[in-house]
């Protein structure tokens, strides 16, 4: 909770930076093709040596928003929806008596994770072109199914470079706290995981005034 309170405090203070700089603001169109690296911390193989949740792909479309604030560093805030993917195996052994008797399996592939975010941070240039791009994110999950943490802080690094026409630039995300998706009540089939992925994202400014 302290953790989203701070989020919601720095987004405050980004946004009023924001809108009262004076210089020229653009705005664009971005997405990117992104590598998952879910991590569950070993908890499913403690479970049951045949659990998994595989790396998986995913992508991300939305809008951005940059101003700059002084000759090397630029504002940007992103609105976006990604979409995360992961093939995910659960087994439970049932015991009786030092004896299984039934193994109950939960084959889940292509299992998706969908969410809405917001996004605020700078880029700062190192010459002309090349730029490194921290910033901060918080991000609502769409599954019904997330029992833990529907609002999911986290922090992004990057590194691009700026052409006429486009920004590519390379960012690996991080989750400041773990999600929980319940798969089946009964078994019960539930996995814990923190988000991690890097994504290739392109921005392309469409406005500039």
């Amino acid at each position: 909770m302290k953790t989203k309170k701070t989020a919601f405090l720095l987004l405050l203070i980004f946004i009023v930076n924001f809108s009262f700089a004076r210089q020229n603001t653009k705005i664009g169109l971005t997405g990117g093709s992104i590598r998952f690296y879910p991590d569950d911390n070993g908890i499913l193989f403690k479970l049951n040596h045949n659990n998994m949740m595989d790396n998986g792909w995913g992508w991300s479309a939305g809008v951005f928003f940059e101003k700059p604030w002084n000759q090397k560093i630029r504002q940007i805030m992103e609105a976006s929806y990604s979409s995360l993917s992961s093939d995910i195996y659960l087994q439970k052994d049932v015991w009786e008596n030092g004896t299984e008797i039934e193994s109950i399996i939960g084959n889940y592939k292509d299992t998706k994770y969908n969410y809405l975010a917001l996004s605020w941070g700078v880029k700062y240039f190192i010459n002309r072109r090349l730029f490194l791009g921290p910033s901060f994110e918080m991000a609502r999950i769409l599954n019904d199914d997330i029992s833990i943490n529907k609002i999911l802080p986290s922090v992004k690094v990057g590194a691009g470079i700026e052409t006429q026409k486009v920004n590519i630039m390379l960012e690996y995300t991080y989750a400041l706290e773990e999600q929980q998706r319940i798969f089946d009540i009964s078994v019960p089939f539930a996995v814990n995981h923190r988000n991690k992925y890097l994504q290739i994202k392109v921005q392309v400014p469409l406005f500039d005034f």
